[in-house]
């Protein structure tokens, strides 16, 4: 275990179990990321009898508000429209400093409700365990909620390119060898925050048991252009479109002048943008 800080004017001491890099786990460095967060977790202190109200009202709402589209993935969209105590968490005095020092970049809530918040289900059966992928948003916080006699369900990071990785996935009959797969086992009491846009992983698959957890997504301040949201991924998934204008206005009014200004910016000596 080791103790994280950021350096002056860190408000926290995050105990921390993992910690990889983005170029650690790619295998070379990457321009369209955030930071050098790769994977990271740590102890957190949101307060159990809250995780435990929401995951009672998560399983309540379970038949009705989680849908099973696509990548045997059974998920609640925009849960905190649903569940006013995961804005509580959200707002949890210190996560956003927290999750910032972590990542290395100032971060913020991502900012489309429809994607913000998310409830996973996923068990041996009916909700099944998400398959290869990488993640449109930036940077999540998954916060298991319950973990009952469960087998399986790590998470499962593929230790190379993310175009190489899905390749091999979908060729199928082509095993990957262990020591490229870096596998994390969610645990009660501690996040996972993970650069996972443009990163192959999956959930392992889950012989028994079930879990369910609040993925709580971020992106950077300084950089919201550096986004796989893309209309077509986001479609995939909520595919009423109710979102559509709401994304179109954050491109313009958020997006694109952070870019500009981006692109104005001097470069540090040698450096070629």
């Amino acid at each position: 275990m080791t103790r994280h800080s950021a350096g002056s004017g860190t408000r926290h001491d995050t105990e921390v179990s993992l910690s990889v890099t983005r170029d650690e786990i790619i295998g070379h460095p990457t321009w369209h990321r955030v930071s050098d967060l790769g994977i990271v977790q740590f102890r957190h202190d949101y307060d159990p009898e809250l995780l435990a109200a929401i995951a009672a009202r998560a399983k309540q709402l379970k038949r009705e508000k989680a849908h099973k589209r696509h990548l045997n993935l059974n998920y609640m969209r925009g849960a905190h429209r649903y569940i006013p105590e995961i804005t509580e968490l959200i707002n949890w005095p210190g996560r956003r400093e927290r999750a910032s020092e972590l990542a290395g970049v100032e971060l913020e809530p991502y900012p489309l409700p429809v994607i913000s918040a998310i409830i996973t289900f996923q068990d041996a059966d009916r909700d099944g365990s998400v398959t290869w992928h990488a993640d449109g948003v930036p940077v999540t916080e998954m916060i298991p909620l319950e973990i009952e006699n469960l087998v399986g369900g790590e998470l499962e990071i593929y230790r190379g390119d993310y175009e190489e990785g899905i390749a091999r996935q979908s060729r199928g009959g082509d095993p990957v060898p262990e020591d490229r797969i870096l596998k994390i086992r969610h645990k009660p009491g501690w996040g996972i925050l993970g650069q996972l846009m443009r990163t192959a992983h999956r959930v392992a698959p889950i012989e028994t048991g079930h879990r369910i957890t609040l993925n709580l997504n971020w992106r950077s301040v300084s950089k919201p252009w550096i986004d796989d949201n893309t209309i077509t991924y986001l479609a995939a998934d909520n595919p009423e479109l109710e979102w559509e204008e709401e994304y179109l206005q954050d491109v313009h009014e958020v997006h694109i002048p952070a870019y500009l200004d981006h692109q104005k910016a001097p470069l540090p000596h040698g450096s070629a943008r």
